[in-house]
């Protein structure tokens, strides 16, 4: 039997919850996307691993941002070979939602906005988020510059706002965005806590109504 103390047991509880919940999963654990459906249980326990060790870091206070999009590529190098020939290999985008969702809630649990490690976070991407506040943020006005800029690297890979997906985020995308959200906050998971108080008050409203 392994042995585990509490706080070990409530950290693997918590990273678990929150990549198991995670919609993003249903795609990458689809079983005609393998050639052994095996590998998509696997994937989310390595998954489960590079979070922990991510948490270690924020516990340490020497949490890099490199760390994080490190761990979200070694998971794609390792596991994108498994993906049938005929299947859309697993995208950098998909995988930053599994890794980057646990480590926000986790750092503010433990560490606060007062942290300097919030500078280190990017901001979880989904396509609710970029389409709704993203799009709505930069389209207009003294931000219009790094929409085009966006637009533009969207239209480099025919995508644009209306029809983008994780699934068609690569790393080079995924770093563009977070730089562009960058130049919004004053760190990147600020921006992605708007967009919860947003949905929290909308809630508050329905329930009131």
């Amino acid at each position: 039997m392994i042995k585990m103390n509490n706080e070990e047991i409530y950290k693997k509880t918590f990273a678990y919850l929150f990549i198991k919940s995670s919609q993003i999963l249903r795609s990458v654990k689809k079983e005609d996307r393998w050639k052994d459906k095996n590998y998509a249980e696997k994937l989310k326990l390595e998954v489960l691993d590079e979070v922990l060790k991510l948490f270690k870091k924020i516990d340490d206070g020497n949490l890099r941002n490199e760390d994080i999009r490190s761990a979200i590529l070694k998971i794609l190098e390792k596991y994108n070979k498994y993906i049938k020939e005929n299947e859309k290999r697993l995208s950098f985008g998909e995988i930053q939602k599994m890794i980057n969702v646990p480590i926000k809630y986790y750092f503010l649990i433990r560490k606060g906005l007062d942290s300097h490690i919030k500078e280190q976070l990017d901001c979880p991407l989904d396509s609710i988020i970029l389409r709704k506040k993203l799009k709505k943020e930069i389209e207009k006005g003294e931000n219009k510059k790094l929409y085009k800029r966006l637009e533009s690297e969207l239209k480099k890979r025919n995508l644009n706002f209306s029809n983008l997906k994780l699934i068609d985020i690569d790393k080079e995308l995924y770093e563009t965005i977070q730089e562009i959200i960058s130049k919004l906050r004053d760190s990147k998971i600020e921006f992605d806590l708007e967009w919860d108080y947003y949905k929290l008050k909308t809630l508050e409203g329905d329930k009131n109504e």
